[in-house]
């Protein structure tokens, strides 16, 4: 069968359909029913195993070892040629070094990983990427990185030998194609020139691939994050707020229901992480091995709830002047890990308290335990400013809101973060608004003036200097919340 292809160019909203799923529905036909669903529901793109952590391969191709190896299973060419028929772009998921076949035949590697700089392995892979690049509109290269164990090989040289072996593999992908790479959730939030014992390193990744999709699940953190999957939208917004440039970043979203909290759902836990993703300016996502109608659903009530209109012609309807410095300190070598460091009162209304525990600083709302912020860094970290804390504590509408003003200078970073959050304090039910609503931007403009906006139904969030420049616009929520 020969179809037309007529691809939009990008990945905006991508859906993951996994190895065996994507057979099933080009057996029993359903993908035609599919493609239709995903456009209907806000998609514009669909993310295939090619090549997969079993070492199974959903094409042809032509290398010596194929045979040894059994990894061709079945082909699913024709269901990537028809997806972009639709008008989807199909990104083509090619699993390099994590592959058991493949480490069992030439037998080098760590149970079932093959190693980085080994000329089979590459060669082997790029087997593959050249059988599917007719086929797809980007090559994506995920297990990039050597297994999160030791293996006899330094940490350094972990990171070199990665970094040789992804050049030489991308080097088989036409310029025209676009390469992307997956990178785990805590990677963009090393320090440049910190080796990881994976031996990803954002800084020269990007200079391999022209996109970089961080592991954003909020289940896979524990321990150095408070509740992460209890509060997905405040997860992804710390993990999501440092490294990888937003126009080159794709985020993985977590659809899947692993640790997902029954009072929560899946569907609001999809809707708050695109909510962090949207607030820090992020517009390209992916889902990875969704529940089909429940991402679907959230996916597209969430597109249906976006702004339609830019945020000109606004009436101001609510006002927080002189974001005023609530405590100012510089809290690293000040105080002890294990006690609590300050605690700020709002007039009853609000308990925002600092604190370190373990290697690890957190900042909670304790006003129903509903967190802010936290870090992953260690303490002592040369170069790193925290500092400037601002609260403010408003009625508007009878509505209590609380300001808060984050403002963090990291050592690779040229300017530094700041953050406004508008924290709502009228308990926590959250069926009709976000929990907290985000305004970032970088520079060294201090906010003097918050405005609640409101046009076409909806509340924008938006944060000025004491010039009145704009610094930071960020959209809320329906207006009758506040009525």
């Amino acid at each position: 069968m020969l179809f037309l292809i007529v691809s939009s160019y990008g990945c905006h909203s991508g859906f993951h359909i996994g190895f065996s799923r994507s057979i099933e529905m080009h057996r029993n036909g359903t993908y035609r029913q599919m493609a239709n669903k995903l456009k209907d529901s806000g998609f514009d793109c669909v993310i295939l195993d090619f090549k997969t952590v079993y070492g199974e391969v959903g094409t042809p191709f032509d290398h010596p070892l194929a045979r040894k190896t059994h990894a061709f299973k079945y082909d699913l060419r024709p269901l990537a040629d028809y997806f972009r028929s639709q008008g989807l772009y199909v990104i083509g998921r090619v699993v390099i070094f994590k592959d058991p076949p493949l480490k069992e035949v030439i037998g080098e590697g760590y149970e079932v990983w093959v190693f980085p700089g080994n000329e089979t392995v590459e060669e082997y892979n790029r087997s593959v990427i050249r059988a599917i690049v007719p086929h797809v509109d980007e090559v994506q290269l995920d297990y990039v990185r050597w297994e999160d164990a030791s293996v006899g090989v330094s940490i350094s040289q972990r990171r070199k030998r990665l970094l040789r072996s992804l050049r030489n593999i991308v080097a088989v992908v036409p310029d025209s194609i676009p390469v992307s790479l997956d990178i785990f959730g805590r990677i963009p939030m090393r320090i440049k020139g910190w080796n990881d014992i994976i031996g990803q390193d954002i800084y020269e990744l990007l200079k391999i691939a022209d996109i970089l999709s961080p592991m954003a699940y909020p289940s896979h953190y524990w321990g150095i994050l408070y509740d992460p999957y209890q509060a997905p939208y405040q997860t992804m917004l710390n993990m999501l707020s440092f490294g990888v440039p937003e126009e080159r970043t794709r985020v993985w979203l977590q659809a899947f229901g692993w640790k997902v909290p029954d009072s929560m759902g899946i569907v609001r836990y999809i809707t708050e992480q695109l909510n962090s993703m949207y607030d820090l300016g992020i517009q390209k996502y992916m889902f990875w091995m969704p529940k089909i109608d429940s991402t679907l659903l959230a996916n597209r009530r969430w597109k249906e709830d976006l702004p339609q209109s830019d945020p000109d012609g606004f009436e101001v309807i609510g006002v927080a002047d002189s974001i005023f410095p609530a405590f100012s300190a510089d809290m690293f070598g000040e105080y002890s890990r294990d006690t609590n460091l300050i605690n700020y009162d709002g007039p009853g209304l609000l308990d925002f308290q600092l604190r370190i525990y373990r290697t690890v600083m957190d900042a909670r709302l304790m006003n129903g335990g509903w967190l802010i912020k936290s870090w992953f860094s260690p303490l002592k970290v040369e170069g790193l400013q925290f500092h400037n804390w601002d609260v403010k504590i408003s009625e508007i509408h009878g509505k209590n809101l609380g300001f808060a003003y984050i403002r963090e200078r990291w050592p690779w970073m040229n300017e530094p973060v700041n953050t406004v959050v508008l924290i709502n304090l009228n308990g926590r039910n959250n069926g009709q608004f976000r929990r907290n609503f985000t305004a970032l931007w970088r520079g060294d403009d201090r906010p003097r003036r918050v405005e609640l906006l409101e046009k076409d139904g909806l509340l924008y969030f938006q944060v000025k200097d004491s010039t009145g420049t704009i610094l930071a616009t960020s959209p809320l929520i329906k207006s009758e919340w506040l009525r």
